[in-house]
């Protein structure tokens, strides 16, 4: 009777249970007696089938555990790294207590990168013989790939205790805690808060060793955020959290994150790494009290920005001082509030005032394009030959950004609104231009008392106030001297008024033109005018009279002068 065999792995170097194909035998089954009379020869017999049935069947299962084996080993001499990984598994379903098997595999999964196969590869070797020299020094060329550099030593120590002859593993030892010695250094630099330096050795560290070094990424990250190098410590923050290393519950490197985002001015959602952080540990008292600190400065910002939507801006100020009194050396941030509390003195027409905000607003941003123009657009309102200078500046400052922002964008609609907002600043700088020739000559708008975009009716108003307060009879009693100052005055306050209630007198003046020049147009528009009527009466007097009176002496006639 032909017999089918079922073969289960078990510990050791190969087993099985033998399973009738009928089904009259279990493991636990005994054979049925054909007869009271059988001999012992026969039960002899019977008992050792199975035993000689078992041997066989474990030469047969080493047989295919060494060709799984010898596969594998052939697969990796060809580089085929993904075929070895299958064939020693093959070998590893049928004989699971076989420690060289692991070690192969982990082989082939070290040269594809597969570290963390790796170190389970070398444990489960390791576990099943704790001598295995092999095991241990692959596990630890794998850790130091992860980037872990203690239990990296402490593998290889543990392979040298096993095979002190291995002259490899003892370099990478020492090469190993030679990292750990300057990693020491680079700590002792971060607490004497010389980030830059510690950096510089960091950068060094991670081309040399491992750019995955958990520990020595959380230091650079460390140094990035302190040294206020926000972009570089957000991508890198990012490229952490992305990692399944990493994640919800790692206290530092949410802790470094929340700062990171805190400096580059973005309080709002600082907020919320730290809110993962105190999901995950709720008693921690650190992350607890940085949170209410960027809640107390968001509030603070806010209760501003409310004042101001509502038209009380002194209340908005002093919101957005307490907000800048909370953190001044978060520059980012506070620069935008400095830009905020600018806008609302310049609603309050505290231009000087506005000026120094937005001053200090550059100082924290040397590229902040809109405290550029708002101090430009103050420097204008308040006037004088050196205030337009500086706004001149600040606008030609503005067009510089602008070029560097055109140069650098590959958006075609960011390069259109770019364009748009330039021609506006470049109008803003012609502007500035006319007036600033406008300050060296003579201020109507300041000889009657009124600003540059007063109405007509306001420069009426100015006018009749000011004539009447100089008029000579006002000030027919006073001293030769204050009324001579009168006169003048009372002079100077008329020909304003004759400009600017004239509109092209008053187009041409803001435009930049000299006062004598506006009065010189108008005379010589004025003697045109003049002889053209000359030329019509001349053509309809009497012949002798025109010959005897030529059109010169009309024109300098007193009568027809007065008559003209």
């Amino acid at each position: 009777m032909s017999i089918a065999l079922s073969i289960s792995p078990i510990s050791g170097v190969g087993s099985g249970i033998i399973k009738p194909e009928d089904g009259s035998y279990t493991e636990t089954d005994e054979a049925p007696a054909e007869s009271a009379e059988m001999s012992e020869t026969s039960v002899a017999q019977n008992e050792q089938e199975p035993v000689k049935e078992s041997e066989e069947i474990v030469d047969v299962v080493a047989q295919q555990v060494a060709a799984w084996k010898n596969e594998g080993g052939e697969k990796y001499k060809t580089k085929d790294y993904t075929g070895a990984i299958a064939s020693y598994s093959k070998a590893i379903e049928l004989d699971p207590g076989n420690a060289v098997l692991y070690t192969n595999r982990a082989a082939a999964h070290m040269m594809l990168l597969n570290f963390k196969d790796v170190v389970n590869d070398c444990d489960k070797a390791i576990a099943l013989d704790t001598k295995n020299a092999r095991a241990y020094f692959r596990k630890a060329a794998a850790l130091k790939g992860l980037g872990r550099i203690d239990p990296a030593i402490e593998a290889y120590q543990q392979g040298l205790l096993q095979d002190e002859t291995a002259e490899t593993a003892s370099k990478e030892l020492k090469a190993l805690q030679k990292v750990r010695e300057k990693l020491l250094s680079v700590k002792d630099l971060i607490t004497l808060k010389r980030y830059n330096n510690a950096l510089t050795h960091l950068n060094q560290l991670c081309a040399e060793f491992s750019n995955n070094c958990r520990e020595m990424l959380l230091l650079k990250l460390e140094c990035q955020v302190e040294l206020h190098q926000c972009e570089e410590a957000l991508n890198l923050s990012n490229t952490l959290m992305k990692s399944s290393e990493y994640g919800s519950g790692d206290v530092q490197l949410l802790m470094l994150r929340a700062k990171c985002l805190y400096n580059m001015g973005d309080v709002e959602n600082s907020v919320k790494p730290l809110q993962m952080l105190i999901r995950a540990d709720p008693e921690n008292q650190a992350a607890i009290k940085v949170l209410k600190h960027y809640r107390a400065i968001e509030e603070a910002k806010t209760a501003g920005t409310t004042a101001f939507k509502s038209g009380n801006y002194k209340l908005a100020i002093d919101e957005w001082v307490r907000c800048i009194n909370f953190d001044p050396r978060n520059y980012v941030y506070v620069g935008k509030v400095y830009y905020n509390k600018g806008i609302a003195n310049a609603k309050l027409e505290k231009f000087q005032e506005s000026v120094s905000d937005c001053t200090k607003a550059i100082q924290c941003d040397s590229k902040y394009v809109k405290a550029y123009v708002r101090r430009g657009d103050s420097y204008m309102s308040l006037g004088g030959e050196y205030n337009i200078t500086q706004a001149i500046t600040d606008y030609e400052k503005v067009m510089e950004l602008y070029q560097e922002q055109y140069d650098n964008t590959n958006n075609e609609e960011d390069s259109k609104d770019i364009m748009k907002e330039a021609k506006a600043i470049k109008s803003k700088v012609q502007q500035a231009k006319v007036a600033l020739k406008r300050s060296k000559r003579k201020d109507l708008y300041a000889v009657m008392g009124v600003k540059q975009n007063a109405s007509d009716a306001e420069i009426k108003k100015a006018y009749k106030r000011m004539a009447l307060q100089y008029h000579p009879d006002k000030n027919a009693t006073k001293t030769d001297e204050e009324k001579e100052k009168a006169e003048t005055l009372f002079k100077s306050v008329n020909q304003a008024y004759e400009i600017l209630t004239d509109p092209e007198k008053k187009r041409q003046y803001d435009l930049g033109a000299e006062v004598e020049e506006i009065e010189q147009q108008e005379s010589q528009s004025s003697s045109h005018h003049q002889w053209w009527w000359l030329s019509r009466i001349s053509r309809r007097v009497p012949g002798r009279i025109s010959r005897r009176f030529p059109i010169w002496w009309w024109r300098w006639s007193p009568f027809c002068s007065g008559w003209l």
